[in-house]
């Protein structure tokens, strides 16, 4: 299925997105030393309003990019996440939804005050795939890591939902690992269509970094989309042994 969707960008779509890199994750050095700047004010503002207790923040890989995949609970995770892993912001990258965050301008460019950001299409379709591998890429070149909700979207429950495929295919094509992690307390505090978020306690926990390679042996079986399959499973039964060993 995805093989038939992806497929060689013209000269306007490299441009596009060459463009969208520039603005929102690259910028200038006075950008990034905001980056720098905001992260350590959120840290103090979330040390204020949030205690945060972390788990496993030593499984997080040191000196290679990787896919740092969650649940999604709320606008709160973004933050939380890179405050949990004691990494600046600046090191990160987060996927987030075109049809949301893009239509936008203003609020991609307040959000790319804390993080660079990149456009992701939810639903694949004629180019999207391409598109998304080609930002990937360039996220991985910076020797950047990438926040990625393989959710697709906020739970509007608080509970797991089903894992896209999305990142088999990523995580098969770029050969990074891929950190699961589980985010208690932010749909408590600011929930799916709640904009004023209360304070509380809230914990991250972090897995072991996972590899295609677990689930998939050869090259032949990369182009499969059911070994694929196996990995985002795997992935999603990583997490939730994370929900049940820290409650």
């Amino acid at each position: 299925m995805y093989k038939k969707l992806i497929r060689s960008l013209n000269d306007n779509e490299l441009q596009d997105i060459d463009e969208n890199f520039r603005v929102y994750v690259t910028t200038s050095w006075t950008q990034r030393l905001i980056r720098k700047l905001v992260y350590h004010f959120s840290k103090i503002v979330f040390s204020c309003f949030y205690r945060i207790r972390v788990f496993g923040r030593d499984k997080l890989p040191t000196n290679e990019p990787f896919f740092l995949c969650s649940n999604h609970l709320s606008h709160l995770d973004h933050a939380v996440l890179i405050v949990a892993t004691g990494i600046s912001s600046d090191q990160f990258i987060a996927m987030a939804a075109k049809d949301y965050f893009f239509h936008n301008p203003w609020l991609c460019h307040l959000m790319s005050m804390f993080i660079g950001i990149i456009p992701v299409e939810r639903c694949p379709n004629s180019g999207s795939l391409s598109k998304n591998l080609r930002y990937l890429e360039k996220c991985k070149q910076l020797n950047k890591n990438i926040i990625f909700y393989p959710e697709g979207t906020r739970s509007s429950d608080g509970n797991l939902g089903r894992f896209r495929s999305g990142i088999g295919l990523f995580a098969t094509r770029l050969q990074l690992k891929v950190v699961p992690a589980y985010i208690k307390g932010t749909f408590d505090y600011l929930p799916k269509g709640r904009f004023i978020p209360r304070p509380g306690t809230l914990s991250v926990a972090f897995g072991d970094a996972l590899t295609v390679n677990e689930t998939i042996s050869d090259k032949k079986e990369m182009d499969d989309h059911r070994h694929r399959r196996k990995f985002v499973d795997l992935l999603r039964k990583n997490v939730i042994e994370l929900e049940r060993k820290h409650p």
